[in-house]
């Protein structure tokens, strides 16, 4: 059906729930579906992004990022019946444990459990087992939902901007510092 659930808002991005007859894995929560990407999403994907204030580039908007995601991760979107895709995550593992790349729900869908069903999909079991991390987004929302899920915050971080032709003779150097060093710089 084309037509959206009357006890939601109209699909924003004006898709319909793709066929689950594909193979892919699919978790139930609530009303809420959670299922493993593909490529067939990447237009809905790109829409929350660009909805809930990410900039094109290194965002679901960003056809390459998508790309990496889906290649070296776990990518999962979260849907209602027919209204079509209100949210995705995705996960990378490195050295250090799972990442939580991206966890991002349309703001008309928001505090309804598409975040935290995405959250328990990706993470499955506790999502503050150990090696789990992520970085929360400046949304006032992203915070309470990982707090909520048992995480912890250890210490900001913080996102530079400037021209590189004004950094001190064209290059930057990082040096890994404890919290309190980096405290008493600011």
């Amino acid at each position: 059906s084309d037509v959206c659930s009357s006890d939601l808002p109209a699909c924003p991005h004006g898709l319909r729930a793709e066929d689950h007859s594909r193979r892919r894995r699919r978790i139930l929560t609530g009303s809420v579906a959670v299922r493993s990407a593909g490529g067939g999403d990447r237009e809905a994907i790109a829409g929350i992004a660009l909805a809930t204030g990410q900039p094109v580039a290194h965002s679901g908007a960003d056809p390459s990022y998508l790309d990496h995601l889906l290649a070296t991760g776990t990518v999962f979107v979260a849907e209602y019946p027919d209204t079509g895709v209100v949210g995705w995550g995705a996960t990378h593992d490195d050295v250090i444990g799972s990442l939580l790349t991206d966890l991002f729900v349309h703001p008309a869908y928001h505090g309804r459990g598409a975040g935290r069903a995405l959250l328990e999909g990706l993470w499955p079991g506790q999502p503050a087992a150990p090696g789990r991390y992520t970085f929360s987004s400046l949304h006032p929302n992203a915070l309470p939902v990982y707090i909520r899920a048992g995480l912890v915050p250890d210490w900001p971080l913080l996102y530079l901007r400037g021209r590189p032709d004004r950094r001190a003779g064209g290059r930057v150097e990082a040096q890994p510092v404890t919290s309190e060093e980096a405290a008493a710089a600011e």
